[in-house]
């Protein structure tokens, strides 16, 4: 299983950040999914296996981004 964010989404990643076993973030195959964590957006990513940000992805100077690939025990 994996999660795919699209610029919809992103608040809901900023609100429940769970470890998940793959994030992909941004334009993989979604032709124009932009992801914008904005001004006073606060996100953290956390993954067991893989976190791929791809085109499309960008932290504006006011937004906050955190990813980090984690080991289960």
């Amino acid at each position: 299983m994996f999660d795919f964010i699209i610029k919809n989404i992103i608040n809901s990643f900023a609100a429940n950040p769970k470890v998940r076993k793959e994030i992909y973030v941004g334009d993989a195959n979604c032709n124009g999914c932009m992801v914008l964590v904005g001004n006073g957006i606060n996100v953290s990513l956390r993954a067991s296996d893989l976190i791929e940000l791809n085109d499309g992805f960008e932290v504006d100077t006011n937004g906050e981004f955190f990813a980090d690939v984690i080991e289960r025990l």
